[in-house]
């Protein structure tokens, strides 16, 4: 994630590249946190509503605003992953937390 926020900053001239890469990795997060607890909807909802407006207009703002939104929810996924581990909790019990 550290190399692709440092490639966006440098000016890439292809930053919707970019945008696909990390919205890979964001997506496969989501999958394997919803597969394991499947509570951590407001993520993917979250992850929707950001390309929902991607797509919506992808002129240079939009794009680094998505950027940025992608890259705080992608943290944030890393985060709720280690939720479990700081709170000494297997996956199942974190659920029914």
């Amino acid at each position: 994630m550290e190399k692709l926020r440092d490639e966006f900053a440098r000016k890439v001239k292809r930053k919707a590249t970019v945008i696909e890469d990390i919205r890979q990795i964001v997506e496969e997060k989501l999958a394997q946190m919803l597969a394991a607890n499947p509570l951590r909807m407001n993520y993917e909802k979250k992850y929707q509503e950001i390309i929902a407006a991607y797509n919506q207009d992808k002129d240079r703002a939009t794009v680094e605003d998505t950027f940025a939104k992608l890259m705080d929810l992608a943290n944030s996924l890393n985060d709720e992953q280690r939720r479990a581990v700081d709170e000494g909790l297997s996956e199942d019990q974190l659920a029914l937390v």
